[in-house]
This record gives structure tokens, C-alpha cells and sequence, in this order.
């Protein structure tokens, strides 16, 4: 479904190929079976250390930490972003101390240099944890951002 989102917003027809796995379609890229992929940071970064694929762009609305050099689509497209992002959730009783506590923690390790460091080999980090109310109100943005998206261009659950 992300190809042809993807896709739609910018105006292009693709034919999507499904895979089992990123990696499958990371090879299939390497061996010329198929033209182009659209994959996270941390499944493509080894081949485009090893010289064997080349980015184009990358999908948030602008450059990301430790791939400078790629431009992001927005560049062309403005208003186009498309990120990929990691949350950290827990049960709805858990009491309010510890999840500031935690969320505190977590801002200070994302901070932390050398720890950034490490974390951008897996693949970009650029923002930290925020607060817990900025992460709700995330989470409630991209939930409607995305069914608008889906239901506009009449995009279906494959």
C-alpha cells in the first residue's frame, strides 16, 4: 500500500510488487529484477554503503541526519512527507509518574551524543521522545492524516 500511496501523490504509475520481506526485495533491487524500492533507512544501508544501489530520496520532508547527501522528495513535491517512526506505548492503567519518568529517561538517552551515534547506524533518529501529550497528539494526527490520504485516493487494506 506505501508504493502506491506513494505513487498516487506523486503522479507516477508503478506496478507494485508485494515481497515477503524487505531483504527479498533490497536483492531483487541489487540483481536488476526490479527497477526501484521504497524501504526503510536501516534495510537498504549496508547495499548503499557497498555502492551496490544508489538512494534517489528519501521520503520525510527534509534531509535526514547521516544521508545529507540524499534529497527528500519534498524538495520536488512540497508538502510531501512520508516518515517512518517508532513509538513506545504502554497499558492504558499504567500510572502517570511512571510514564513521565520513563519519558524523561528516554529524551535523555536520545540525547545523549554517543548514543545517537549508535543509533544512526541503525538507521536515523531525528527527533526525541517529546512529551507524552506530543506523542498523543502524533499518534491522533497520523491516524487522521492517513485515512483521509487512503480514503481520497480510494485505496483499499490489500
Amino acid at each position: 500500500m506505501k508504493t502506491r500511496l506513494l505513487a498516487a501523490q506523486l503522479g507516477i504509475e508503478v506496478n507494485s510488487v508485494p515481497y515477503m520481506s524487505v531483504s527479498a526485495g533490497v536483492t531483487d533491487t541489487v540483481g536488476g529484477q526490479i527497477e526501484v524500492i521504497v524501504s526503510d533507512v536501516p534495510s537498504i544501508a549496508q547495499m548503499v554503503k557497498a555502492g551496490k544501489i544508489r538512494p534517489l530520496a528519501v521520503t520525510t520532508s527534509k534531509r535526514v541526519m547521516g544521508w545529507e547527501s540524499v534529497p527528500p522528495i519534498a524538495e520536488t513535491l512540497p508538502g510531501f512527507d512520508y516518515a517512518g517512526w517508532i513509538g513506545i506505548v504502554a497499558p492504558t492503567n499504567t500510572p502517570a509518574p511512571a510514564l513521565q519518568r520513563f519519558n524523561r529517561d528516554l529524551d535523555a538517552v536520545l540525547s545523549d551524543k554517543e548514543t545517537a551515534a549508535r543509533l544512526l547506524a541503525i538507521g536515523p533518529i531525528t527527533e526525541g521522545a517529546g512529551s507524552l501529550e506530543q506523542m498523543g497528539a502524533f499518534l491522533g494526527g497520523e491516524h487522521q492524516r492517513w485515512a483521509k490520504l487512503t480514503a481520497d485516493l480510494s485505496i483499499q487494506p490489500e
